[in-house]
C-alpha cells in the first residue's frame, strides 16, 4: 500500500508525517487524529502559540521552527466501542519508557515527547509529562480512545530521534544509542578529562568546569577500582576457604592410602595425593587449575560398589 502524502507540508514536517504513516504501517487500523490544527498547544505552531502557552516554556521548545505543528493523535476505533486493550498497551509501553528515562525517548538530557495522553485502564485518561517527570489523571476523556503525543519542539524535523518514539510504541525490544545517549550515561557534564575538555573531546562551557575543575583520570577510573578490589577481597576469602578444605582432604587422602578396600582404584588415588599435596602448595589460579585438571581425570572412572 503507497504511503499517503504529507497534506500539508508547510505546518508538518516530513519527520512528524513519517512517524504517523511508520505507525499506521504497523497498525493500519489506527486512525490519525490529527497533527496540525490551528488551536494553542502543540498541535499549532510556536508561532501561533501566545508566549506563555505550556509548549513553548521550556527551552527545547523554543528551538526547530516555528511554523510547524508538533503533536499526533493516534485514534483508536476499537476503544470508542468499549474495546481498549490496543490503547491500554501502547500506553503502558510509553509510560514504562519514560519512567525508566529509555533513551529513544531521550537526546541526551531532553525528552523527545514533552508529554503523552492515553488511558492505563480504559476507565480514567493518563498524562505522563517527561519534562517534569510526573503524571496526571486530569484530562478529558477523549483521551480514553485517542493517544495524543506532545513532541518537543526542538525534534518535529528529526527522524533519527522521532525513530525512537516509533520503536517504543512498536514494542522494539532494541534500543540504538547515539552520542548524546553515551555522552548522558559518561555525565560528561560532571567529568572531565582535561581543563576545558570533556571526555568526548567537546570544549566545556565556564559552568560546566566549575562543577569539578581538578577532575582526573583517576576519579573516572575511582569506581572500577573499587569493584576491582572487591572482587580481589571475595576471592581470597574464597581461596582461604578452599585452603581449609584442602586440609581436611590432605587428612582423608592419608587415611585412604593406609585405609582397607578403597571406592578409588590405584591411579586415581595417585591423581588425588598429587592434586591435594601440589594445591596446598600452588598460588590461587594454580590451585583452582589443579583441581580442575584432577576432576577432568577423575570424572567417569570412579568404579561403582
Amino acid at each position: 500500500m503507497a504511503t499517503a502524502a504529507n497534506p500539508n507540508p508547510g505546518r508538518i514536517t516530513s519527520a512528524m508525517w513519517r512517524l504517523w504513516t511508520e505507525f499506521d504501517a504497523h497498525r493500519p487500523k489506527t486512525q490519525l487524529g490529527g497533527i496540525f490544527a490551528p488551536k494553542t498547544g502543540y498541535h499549532d505552531t510556536r508561532a501561533h502559540n501566545p508566549a506563555g502557552d505550556y509548549s513553548r516554556q521550556f527551552a527545547a521548545d523554543l528551538k526547530g521552527p516555528a511554523d510547524k505543528a508538533a503533536a499526533v493523535d493516534l485514534t483508536f476505533g476499537e476503544a470508542q466501542g468499549g474495546n481498549f486493550t490496543d490503547i491500554i498497551t501502547y500506553t503502558k509501553r510509553l509510560d514504562a519508557a519514560a519512567k525508566a528515562r529509555d533513551p529513544r525517548l531521550y537526546a541526551g538530557k531532553t525528552p523527545v515527547l514533552r508529554e503523552f495522553i492515553g488511558t492505563l485502564n480504559g476507565q480514567v485518561p493518563y498524562a505522563y509529562d517527561l519534562q517534569r517527570r510526573r503524571g496526571d489523571h486530569a484530562r478529558d476523556d477523549s483521551h480514553l480512545w485517542h493517544i495524543h503525543l506532545s513532541v518537543t519542539r526542538q525534534f518535529v524535523t528529526d527522524w533519527d530521534v522521532l525513530a525512537g518514539v516509533l520503536s517504543v510504541l512498536i514494542g522494539d525490544t532494541g534500543m540504538a544509542l547515539g552520542l548524546a545517549d553515551l555522552k548522558y550515561l559518561a555525565h560528561t557534564d560532571d567529568v572531565f578529562d582535561a581543563p576545558g575538555v570533556g571526555a568526548f573531546g567537546e570544549t566545556l562551557t565556564p559552568a560546566q568546569l566549575a562543577k569539578n575543575p581538578r577532575w582526573s583520570l583517576a576519579s573516572f577510573l575511582r569506581q572500577p577500582a573499587e569493584d576491582l578490589r572487591r572482587f580481589r577481597g571475595e576471592t581470597q576469602a574464597a581461596l582461604a576457604a578452599l585452603s581449609g578444605q584442602i586440609a581436611g582432604l590432605t587428612i582423608l587422602v592419608e587415611k585412604l592410602a593406609v585405609s582397607g578396600p578403597s571406592p578409588l582404584t590405584p591411579d586415581q588415588l595417585a591423581v588425588l595425593t598429587d592434586t591435594v599435596t601440589a594445591a596446598a602448595r600452588a598460588p590461587g589460579d594454580e590451585m583452582l587449575r589443579r583441581f580442575a585438571a584432577a576432576g577432568d581425570a577423575l570424572d567417569g572412572d570412579t568404579p561403582t560398589t
